[in-house]
């Protein structure tokens, strides 16, 4: 069946490119018959014979008219035509009265294009070897890809029927809660959540396979929101269990290729088995950490631990189970599928009477280019748009003592009563504003994109997050905005190192148009002859490739030298670079304000 496809799409392209060939010289031939004719009507026969000429000499084997009347027109008459040669032919009609049909014939000869085929079908040929070559090495991890489907396959037999049944109670409790217009807002969002991520339980369940979230959202959003649910959920048990978050302020902008849905299914089950090997009461610990291009989500509890025969077993993968009345192990197995699957590893520490320890390491994702990173004061004047009172109070204590004029606005009105005065002002906004128009919306039609932040609880919807990357402007998570960085650049510059003059060109515009220093380099001794004009407060961007020398190693002298603000503006993934504990960040070569 193979070498029948591969015989018809070799056929394929010979005939594809004779098709294209003769129908370049058949319009070739056709635009040349016009102004033959034209000659002909006025009587230059020499020109029309000196074009035929032309054709002759550069295009055609032979070229002649069947209209033999005529001296200038019967020189290259030749009509004997071999095997190898095709004809092609343009009628051109000499009057409106003479009923003769005259052509210009132009002779191709397919001998010479006889290399030019067999090159094509070399290629592809080659080409066919290549494919077929790692095909076959890749043969034995496919098979194993589809042994692993078979086995999950196996496993999610059992819960179809059940995630079958749960879907149509579901469905009739997500339009109850709409419909109840006596619970708060926020209070019905966070129901809907709970429902859709149920929902989306069941519906991966039942179609056997994990459902695709386009939408990034922040490790720590998705670690808070699941301990939400959690913590309700061990209410209801007869345990006094205390279940903590721990982070530092490296979590912030943690994001992970991992689908939000599919995490939290994992650590779900972690801290199910952590509470299982809890007796009355104990406590479970959370952590969330950052090293380099990685981080980790660690459960740690402090119940009765793991006997070391079993623990053998588990980290030797075989589904065994310890302390749970109908356990069967298909929650730490599906873990550590998952975290084959996105290069992630799985590390347990336990020991009977003294608790367990669950790490799961993962590569830190690219950050996506609507998310908020850090906020950078540029300006002495700060805006605050929002129509809670509270945000106002918590931004004003956030920013104290950093030497800022912050004015409130709660309405549009008041913001556009600063209108003539905006362009010296830093504008923090809400999206949900309780009025027709959203925070973006006014963003928008003020034209201050270039210095505004948004600040909403709707960070993860799609239409919030192409409109705030189509305006450029940056997002912050509402429920966690007290812990955003801040970085004050009023009295600092930026340093760009990139070997493309027009991109810094660019940003130096960039810069200029919003008051802030940036200086550019093109490569590592431009900027290492020039280092001592900077302090450790400086930001720098560095890129990956800087014509031929390694952008990575002039971020390492620079960690080196005690600078704290080290950017590798690349296109390339953060997990690229888990071991360079001396970046910032791993930023693209937009500039960064």
């Amino acid at each position: 069946m193979k070498i029948i496809i591969n015989i018809f799409l070799l056929t394929f392209i010979n005939i594809t490119f004779l098709l294209f060939f003769f129908n370049g010289k058949q319009e070739l031939l056709d635009t040349f018959s016009r102004s033959v004719h034209n000659d002909i009507a006025v009587g230059n026969n020499r020109y029309a014979a000196l074009k035929l000429n032309f054709l002759n000499d550069n295009y055609f084997e032979k070229i002649y008219l069947n209209f033999e009347d005529d001296k200038y027109l019967t020189v290259l008459n030749s009509q004997n035509k071999s095997l190898w040669e095709i004809k092609i032919r343009s009628l051109i009609k000499l009057s409106d009265s003479s009923k003769k049909k005259t052509y210009v014939v132009g002779i191709i000869s397919l001998k010479k294009y006889v290399p030019l085929f067999i090159l094509i079908n070399c290629v592809y040929l080659s080409v066919l070897l290549l494919v077929s070559f790692f095909l076959r090495k890749q043969s034995q991890k496919i098979r194993n890809a589809e042994l692993k489907e078979l086995l999950a396959k196996s496993r999610l037999k059992i819960t179809k029927s059940v995630a079958h049944d749960i879907r149509s109670p579901l469905t009739a409790l997500e339009m109850m809660v709409g419909q109840m217009n006596e619970i708060s807002r926020e209070k019905k969002k966070n129901a809907l959540q709970a429902i859709g991520r149920i929902q989306d339980i069941a519906n991966g369940l039942l179609q056997n396979k994990i459902v695709d979230e386009a939408l990034m959202v922040p490790v720590r959003s998705i670690v808070e929101n699941l301990l939400t649910e959690k913590r309700e959920s061990l209410k209801k048990t007869k345990k006094k269990i205390d279940l903590q978050f721990e982070f530092d302020k490296t979590s912030y902008g943690i994001f992970s290729d991992v689908p939000q849905m599919l995490l939290k299914r994992v650590l779900s089950n972690l801290i199910n088995n952590a509470a299982e090997a809890l007796d009355e009461e104990g406590k479970i610990v959370i952590r969330l950490e950052k090293e380099g291009g990685d981080f980790s989500l660690i459960v740690n509890d402090n119940g009765k631990g793991i006997p070391e025969k079993v623990l053998k077993e588990i980290k030797n993968r075989k589904n065994v189970t310890f302390g749970k009345v109908n356990g069967n192990g298909i929650g730490l197995m599906h873990a550590f599928e998952t975290m084959d699957t996105y290069n992630g590893i799985i590390e347990i520490n336990s020991s009977e009477d003294n608790g367990t320890e669950v790490a799961i390491k993962l590569p830190a994702a690219q950050v996506p280019r609507w998310f908020c990173n850090e906020i950078k004061i540029v300006s002495d004047n700060i805006i605050i748009f929002d129509d809670d009172e509270s945000i106002h109070n918590s931004w004003k204590s956030i920013l104290a003592g950093r030497d800022l004029s912050i004015y409130s606005a709660f309405k549009k009105s008041e913001l556009l009563a600063l209108t003539d005065e905006i362009e010296n002002y830093q504008v923090i906004s809400d999206y949900d504003l309780g009025e027709e128009q959203s925070g973006l919306d006014v963003i928008e039609s003020l034209s201050i994109q270039d210095r505004a932040i948004l600040v909403t609880s709707f960070y993860n919807e799609r239409d919030v997050q192409d409109k705030s990357d189509s305006l450029g402007v940056k997002i912050i998570p509402k429920e966690y905005f007290p812990h955003a960085p801040i970085k004050d650049l009023r009295n600092s510059e930026i340093v760009f190192v990139d070997d493309e003059m027009l991109l810094r060109k660019g940003w130096e515009l960039e810069a200029k148009n919003k008051g802030i220093k940036c200086d550019s380099y093109s490569s590592s001794e431009d900027l290492k002859a020039m280092i001592s004009n900077y302090d450790t407060n400086t930001a720098f961007y560095i890129d990956k490739e800087l014509n031929g020398e390694d952008g990575l190693e002039l971020c390492q002298w620079l960690g080196e030298k005690g600078f704290n603000h080290i950017h590798l503006a690349t296109g390339h993934s953060p997990s690229d670079f888990r071991d360079a504990t001396y970046l910032s960040a791993v930023v693209g070569k937009e500039f960064p304000l």
